[in-house]
């Protein structure tokens, strides 16, 4: 028998003696939360209280399969599926948990609007969220189609819902029967952003499948095509299988200044802890990209539970469907819980670095996902409409949730808020409104991500030795890899450690939620930077000096601008904190200037200007390529000035006969047969000169 082999069952054995211990120690169960042996309270989230006939039992399922190969991705998506009550590994839930029921049992449209108190009716046909996945779903026009009946939407038209490729282009689209495997996700993003923001224009992007090449292009397709937006609900672990980091070009897709680009935490756990439930694998031990990426807005996974059916009012917590010490996974597979962590590759951005709280999570200085965290928990879920399924698959209304839910509403909740507002990374909006505006947000305290599940690692501790028959007090002793970031990483025994924010929700910032969830409307992605424009010069001319000028004026009361820098895009920029720069270019081409302004709360936004310098003009010619000598033929130029103030100034004809002609529309009589050279001369007001030649053939 394999080393494996014997590792696994020795596992198994564990596991199982976890769970008879869980009887005995306490477990969470309808009714109650049950005390620990030490007899000290746990923290988690209170079980469900309601009469049997309101409580029903699910599992949940993935939606995608998981990462096998390098350079691949999956989606974060799980469907809640009802079974019978004693079902392994099954949990409960509230059958009657929405406020308004969606047609699967799931919360609804109208639910979210509730919860978290945004206007989804508001005007913003200015904001486009773009959504990137991958293959074909065939039907995601036609059930978005009865997703908007359904709630009395308007009709979907040619510019409110566009599906491109990768490369920007309606047809040809990837491949149709793949996308039966992908298009409950597809399904999920769509429904969701509509569901948000009613009038938001939606640009789906389909990717050639889940790999890093296609998802880098599929990324900036969207970025070209004017997505104000971006919506992405998937990952891979931090450090590739076969790879010690994520490619550059990978990393780089999602570094695109001055758009809300959201990226799900994932659906198994602080450090992808929870595949340990399927019996195959360790801990991955890292968390999961793009979320950590520094340049995108983390969103974790939360659960809502309605306590007020007429307002909405409801209990948050972390979402972990495994509960506390894993007592819903055991052997029977991953149930599903919020990704995160600390980056081991990337550092914390100043903003997320400054954050009070940040210190306790002991990333010592990466970048620590999420930033924000939405609702994620299948048991309630989100009610979505999929006609495009393959086997094994539920054709039309189904609950689904996981952290690919809470993506979408949170990139649809920045295109309500009217977009990013120039803030260089929006992410950072987030954590200054979390300062100024805290009724703009709910503090999530109860709860936890990781194995003990925001129990006391004093319970959890207990809970692990009495399972394990005395090996141990700590879960990361249990030859499964990292599961709990509260005990230590090596696996030495500890019985009661300080809970670490870094998978436990505490009060104020922590990894598994961020600073919270929203309340009361979008103001806590609203813009918090300076606000920032950039003017070129009236004329561009090339090897002339010429002013650029900036405004910046900081958005926050009492803070000053810090810096400002212009970058030409030619390779060259000035830094300090005047407000016009003058600038040379020495080479024909089409640039883009930007404008980045900090003020003194680290607060970052953009502005860019295209400017065009030193362009050839296009010029069309319009006549007959052969004439007859002696008959009068009529010629006409259209040209188009591509420089920054260019304007026409000549158009001089010369016909290749000795004569020549001005102006736009000519006309021009050759005296005798035979091959002409017809140039076209065009000079614009920055002094570019513009030649064109045709071959004319003159018949007697």
């Amino acid at each position: 028998m394999s080393a494996h082999a014997h590792r696994s069952l020795a596992r198994r054995a564990r596991l199982v003696a976890a769970a008879s211990a869980a009887l005995l120690i306490g477990t969470m169960v309808a009714g109650g939360t049950a005390l620990a042996s030490s007899g000290s309270q746990s923290r988690v989230q209170p079980a469900i209280k309601a009469p049997a006939q309101d409580i029903g039992y699910a599992v949940n399922k993935p939606l995608c399969p998981p990462v096998t190969k390098p350079h691949t991705v999956t989606c974060f998506a799980m469907r809640r599926v009802t079974v019978k009550k004693g079902t392994p590994g099954a949990y409960p839930y509230l059958k009657n948990a929405a406020v308004s029921f969606g047609p699967s049992g799931g919360y609804t449209p109208a639910d979210l609007a509730l919860f978290y108190g945004f206007n989804p009716s508001a005007d913003r046909t200015n904001q486009t969220v773009g959504i990137v996945d991958w293959y074909n779903d065939a039907h995601v026009k036609s059930d978005l189609a009865t997703f908007d009946k359904h709630y009395g939407f308007k009709k979907e038209t040619a510019s409110s819902f566009r599906v491109v490729n990768e490369h920007g282009k309606a047809s040809p689209l990837p491949s149709s029967s793949l996308g039966r495997s992908s298009s409950d996700e597809i399904s999920l993003d769509v429904d969701t952003v509509r569901s948000v923001c009613h009038d938001c224009r939606i640009l789906l992007v389909e990717a050639s499948g889940p790999t890093d090449a296609a998802l880098e292009a599929s990324e900036d397709t969207a970025v070209k095509m004017g997505a104000t937006e971006i919506s992405n609900s998937f990952g891979g672990p931090e450090k590739y299988r076969g790879s010690s980091n994520v490619p550059a070009a990978m990393a780089k897709a999602f570094d695109h200044p001055g758009i809300p680009i959201t990226a799900s935490t994932g659906d198994d756990g602080w450090y992808g802890w929870d595949i340990v439930n399927d019996d195959k694998d360790s801990s991955p031990g890292v968390a999961e990209f793009p979320s950590t990426s520094p340049y995108v807005v983390s969103v974790g996974g939360t659960r809502y539970d309605v306590t007020n059916e007429t307002t909405g009012v409801g209990a948050q917590s972390v979402w972990n469907e495994d509960g506390s010490d894993d007592q819903t996974g055991l052997e029977y597979g991953p149930s599903g819980a919020g990704g995160g962590g600390c980056s081991q590759l990337y550092n914390a951005p100043a903003w997320q670095k400054n954050e009070s709280g940040y210190s306790a999570a002991g990333c010592s200085g990466k970048r620590l996902a999420a930033d924000v965290s939405e609702l994620a928990d299948p048991a309630t879920g989100f009610d979505i409409y999929d006609s495009w399924v393959g086997s094994g698959g539920v054709n039309g209304w189904q609950t689904v949730g996981g952290t690919s839910l809470a993506a979408p509403i949170v990139a649809a909740m920045y295109a309500l808020a009217d977009g990013s507002g120039g803030t260089k990374y929006p992410a950072a909006s987030i954590y200054e409104n979390a300062t100024l505006h805290p009724t703009d947000f709910t503090d999530i305290t109860v709860g936890g991500n990781s194995f003990c599940g925001g129990d006391t690692t004093a319970n959890c501790a207990d809970y692990v030795y009495s399972g394990t028959g005395g090996e141990t007090h700590n879960p990361n002793g249990l030859n499964i890899g990292l599961v709990d970031c509260s005990f230590p990483r090596d696996g030495s025994d500890a019985t009661s450690p300080p809970v670490d924010s870094e998978c436990n929700a505490e009060p104020g910032y922590d990894g598994p939620s961020g600073v919270g969830t929203p309340a009361n409307g979008v103001g806590l992605f609203a813009s918090t930077s300076p606000k920032v424009t950039v003017k070129a010069p009236a004329v561009l001319k090339l090897h002339h000096a010429a002013t650029f000028t900036a405004t910046a004026t900081p958005r926050v009361s009492g803070k000053t601008i810090t810096s400002i820098t212009f970058d030409f895009g030619d390779g060259h920029s000035k830094t300090g904190t005047a407000t016009s720069a003058t600038h040379t270019y020495a080479e024909a081409g089409s640039y883009t200037v930007t404008v980045t302004a900090t003020d003194s709360a680290d607060q970052t936004s953009i502005a860019h200007v295209h400017v065009g310098v030193g362009l050839k003009a296009t010029v069309k010619v319009f006549g007959k390529a052969k004439v007859k000598a002696h008959q009068k033929a009529k010629y006409d130029a259209k040209v188009t000035d591509h420089n920054t103030g260019g304007t026409i100034k000549k158009i001089h004809w010369s016909w290749g006969d000795h004569h020549s002609s001005n102006g736009t529309k000519v006309s021009h009589k050759w005296s005798k047969p035979g091959k002409y050279t017809l140039t076209v001369t065009v000079t614009d007001s920055t002094g570019v000169k513009t030649v064109k030649k045709y071959k004319i053939t003159v018949k007697s």
